[in-house]
């Protein structure tokens, strides 16, 4: 979740990560690694948010996306649905 993170940041761009629901009790550590060097540099730490859930939470955020980035199994990938 880290590279595309960063490049978000970089282009000026705010970033929300949907993590596997596998990997929930791991990201709140990079969320606050992320939020407390946001901070450090004079940035809102609200610039990058981590958002945890199933297929549901998922869908809720690519309908209100303008890039998305996925990370992850090409199985699961086939599932994700995007309209425009």
């Amino acid at each position: 979740m880290l590279g595309p993170m960063i490049s978000a940041l970089f282009a000026g761009n705010a970033c929300v990560v949907k993590v596997s629901e596998y990997t929930a009790w791991s990201s709140k550590i990079y969320e606050s690694i992320v939020h407390k060097t946001l901070i450090a540099c004079g940035h809102s730490p609200d610039l990058f948010q981590v958002v945890t859930g199933f297929a549901e939470a998922g869908q809720a955020l690519i309908s209100t996306v303008d890039k998305l980035t996925f990370i992850g199994s090409p199985k699961v990938g086939k599932l994700v649905k995007i309209e425009f």
